[in-house]
């Protein structure tokens, strides 16, 4: 085998960009890897980028998956407030195959008070990747979390966090339900550093082979110490 590769990365003021080829050859296989990334940052809070990675085996047309990504956040007081967007296209032996996407609101607030965030995403049945299997793809879902957690400098209680969240998903080809699941992890930490760990998960699930409504409860209960 005779392998081969070149990398580049840098930064010019608010912009950083990078690249990767990579080439292996064995026998009647050759191989192309490339990667390709951009970035711009406007301020701390608000970017844009792309990347683009593909791979092309001898014998065979270029499989590759282009990204398109934007940031967006602004200060509210003592908290801020941001909006985070991903657009995934890819490409399967040459012709244009599934897409992917995300997009999410946030709200982060100092220790104390709640923060939240809300968010969507989608992944097509023939959304293809050269970077490996996907799992759960055909699946349009949502999710929800909440969570607060402080640290004191005096009293019994040294730190606690309480998180919940809710997630969801249909088969973006059919609408059918596909599954869903409730989350709610709590921990507690004392000034000597001893805590106790909670969690507890309903999840819902239709079964990909035999299509089988499946219910699980899970609850969980750790003791801490650091």
């Amino acid at each position: 085998a005779v392998d081969s590769g070149a990398k580049l990365v840098g930064r010019d003021g608010n912009q950083t960009f990078g690249a990767l080829v990579t080439s292996t050859a064995e026998g009647p296989l050759d191989r192309t890897s490339t990667a390709f990334r951009y970035d711009k940052a406007f301020s701390p809070l608000k970017s844009i980028g792309a990347a683009v990675v593909s791979d092309n085996l001898s014998g065979s047309s270029d499989s590759r998956v282009a990204r398109i990504s934007g940031d967006w956040g602004q200060m509210s007081g003592r908290g801020r407030y941001s909006l985070t967007s991903r657009l995934l296209q890819s490409w399967n032996q040459g012709a244009t195959a599934g897409m992917a996407g995300e997009l999410s609101a946030n709200w982060r607030d100092v220790p104390g008070r709640l923060n939240a965030t809300i968010g969507w995403s989608q992944l097509d049945s023939d959304f293809y990747s050269p970077l490996g299997v996907l799992i759960d793809k055909d699946r349009r879902g949502s999710s929800f979390n909440v969570f607060q957690s402080n640290r004191f400098d005096k009293g019994a209680i040294e730190a606690y966090t309480v998180d919940y969240s809710k997630t969801g998903a249909h088969r973006e080809s059919t609408g059918e339900f596909f599954y869903d699941r409730d989350l709610l992890v709590m921990d507690v930490q004392n000034r000597r550093g001893f805590g106790i760990n909670m969690g507890f998960v309903v999840q819902r699930r239709i079964q990909q082979l035999d299509g089988d409504r499946n219910l699980d409860r899970i609850t969980h209960v750790a003791g801490l110490w650091n």
